[in-house]
């Protein structure tokens, strides 16, 4: 059997970890966000406004695809459920 001081130090720890990410995953999206809104002006005159080549769709293909990631990132971080069990 377990001791309880064991269960709950791997409990404190777990939980410990779970804020972590979570709390990772709205920085990540905030520092996303604020390089966005900082960069769009730039963006629009550089690359928005020329005519559309395979450079064009590179960059707009690697600089939006993140924001279509954030949605499953965001949705299992914050519904997964808490499975971890103590060790006996």
């Amino acid at each position: 059997m377990a001791d309880p001081i064991d269960v709950f130090e791997n409990l404190e720890w777990f939980l410990t970890q779970e804020a972590f990410v979570k709390y990772t995953a709205v920085a990540m999206i905030t520092l996303l966000a604020y390089d966005t809104i900082i960069s769009i002006s730039d963006e629009i005159n550089n690359i928005w406004e020329q005519h559309w080549s395979l450079g064009k769709a590179l960059y707009l293909l690697a600089r939006y695809s993140s924001f279509i990631d954030i949605v499953p990132v965001l949705w299992y971080t914050f519904t997964a459920s808490s499975t971890h069990k103590a060790s006996p």
